[in-house]
């Protein structure tokens, strides 16, 4: 009974839930705990994977700048030396380039050729190459004497790796709006400058390493080199992954990338979700910077998708079999409180009233006495007999008595207070504690109810009976201080009652 009461507790209750609460926390923190391990270490190892195929990007791209200036430094240099003069030997090391060199897609030369010497100039170079100095004015190619330059670099030399055919020869590059530009950085520094990207006939994207060569120590270039690249050589095939975005392009001087690569779409989720990793290097080339950057928005590729939901299962698991333990130690609780109550029950309740036995009754009265001794109050013990109970058991059978038994025990609760503790003795025989009374009037009108009240029972399954009740009471601490005795005072009284109640 006081396990059932204490488990059924809101304390008890209390603690329960909180068990359950506290286990489906455990397997959420744990979930996310280690979900956010394996996803760090997705991250950690995808921004690794991030770091080093950058510095590829950038090793490559650096190689591919400076060994071309490198090469373009020794072609200035020998139209320095020998000029066009020795066109064989230029031609013969072109090839050589473009035949090791990757990288270079066309080699050009343009010479300075001044408004004075135009026509000379024309004239010698017709004689083998049906050449003529031209311009370009922005909507056509005409010839230079109708332009009104002093100064003129028409290109008088090419080679290419494909070998195509080449009809700007005579093309004066400063004409060309991407090209003059470039030709006058070069001049002023004195180094090589990359030209803005262009897009060629088949759609590929290039751009120019211009370089000024000085022959005779003029003033002014009396050469300018150039080399043709093809923009998708800056990177190696082996490094253009697609969930890179990659751009390529001069520092404050172009608009326009001279190699891009857009990333693969990706989602609103992943974008929120899921860093992004950004690489950004300057590398020197001439007498300009390129700004190489790299970025990389990680998408759910990149996670073990497959741990996290292996984990996610593996949780489950987990807390249900923790739930399971939990519930089976539960119920074997409540089973162990159920025995327990039924012990406790046939150890100190009557099976047929459910009132307190004789044994639980005289521990409530002994109880009931240290109170009232503390608190200096009264407490009233009545003792209950039935009138005609034997009558009824002996010709309607155990059955109907039982019941008389059981409806009497009600009659009793019903009548006595709520502070009050009621009692089934053996057979017939009940008995009341009475707390903190103010004398034996409350006794004279507990014992006029009961007889009332049991009275009132007049039939009990379609059977009439009758009964009747003889009481006797006695007082603490008036009558005596001891339980014992006061039980026996106040069945002697209910004796006295019974004989009453048969002389009436």
């Amino acid at each position: 009974m006081e396990f059932e009461q204490s488990l059924n507790s809101g304390k008890d209750k209390y603690r329960i839930v909180l068990v359950y609460l506290f286990l489906a926390l455990f397997s959420i923190l744990s979930f996310v705990g280690v979900n956010f391990f394996v996803i760090s270490s997705n991250i950690n190892d995808a921004n690794d994977d991030f770091v080093i195929h950058t510095n590829d990007i950038h090793q490559h791209l650096l190689q591919v700048t400076q060994s071309t200036n490198f090469i373009l430094d020794g072609f200035s240099a020998l139209l320095s030396s020998i000029g066009l003069e020795n066109y064989e030997t230029v031609v013969t090391y072109s090839n050589q380039v473009l035949e090791r060199v990757p990288y270079i897609y066309q080699i050009q030369a343009a010479q300075l050729v001044t408004r004075e010497n135009l026509t000379e100039f024309n004239d010698i170079h017709n004689t083998f190459y049906n050449y003529q100095v031209k311009v370009f004015d922005g909507s056509q190619f005409k010839g230079a004497t109708q332009s009104s330059a002093d100064v003129f670099y028409p290109i008088t030399f090419f080679a290419d790796k494909e070998n195509l055919s080449f009809n700007n020869y005579g093309l004066d590059v400063q004409s060309l709006p991407f090209l003059a530009k470039s030709t006058r950085l070069a001049q002023r520094h004195n180094k090589t400058v990359i030209s803005e990207p262009f897009d060629t006939l088949d759609d590929e994207r290039v751009f120019v390493m211009v370089q000024p060569a000085y022959f005779e120590q003029n003033t002014q270039p009396d050469f300018f080199s150039f080399f043709i690249i093809k923009s998708d050589i800056l990177l190696k095939k082996n490094t253009l992954i697609s969930d890179y975005v990659i751009d390529i392009r001069l520092k404050k001087q172009a608009e326009e990338p001279l190699f891009e690569q857009v990333q693969t779409q990706v989602t609103l989720w992943e974008k929120n979700l899921l860093p992004e990793f950004k690489y950004e290097k300057e590398i020197s080339i001439g007498a300009q910077v390129l700004v190489l950057t790299v970025k990389q928005q990680l998408s759910w590729a990149a996670i073990e998708l497959n741990i996290l939901i292996a984990i996610f299962f593996g949780s489950m698991l987990f807390l249900l079999s923790f739930y399971l333990m939990f519930k089976i130690h539960f119920d074997s609780e409540l089973v162990k409180a159920k025995h327990s109550k039924q012990l406790f029950d046939l150890a100190n309740f009557d099976g047929l009233t459910s009132l307190a036995n004789r044994h639980a009754f005289n521990n409530m009265l002994v109880h009931s006495l240290k109170v009232a001794k503390r608190n200096n109050s009264q407490v009233g013990i009545l003792f209950l007999d039935l009138d005609g109970f034997k009558n009824i058991n002996d010709t309607l059978g155990h059955n109907i008595g039982d019941l008389a038994l059981k409806l009497s025990a009600d009659r009793i609760k019903e009548t006595v207070r709520d502070i009050d503790s009621v009692g089934r003795l053996g057979g017939d025989e009940f008995a009341i504690i009475l707390s903190n009374i103010n004398g034996p009037e409350l006794c004279e009108e507990i014992k006029r109810r009961l007889k009332v009240a049991v009275a009132s029972i007049k039939e009990i399954e379609g059977n009439a009976v009758s009964l009747g009740t003889s009481v006797g009471y006695a007082i603490y601490p008036s009558d005596s201080g001891s339980a014992n005795d006061l039980l026996t005072l106040a069945d002697k009284h209910m004796y006295k009652d019974k004989k009453e109640n048969k002389n009436v």
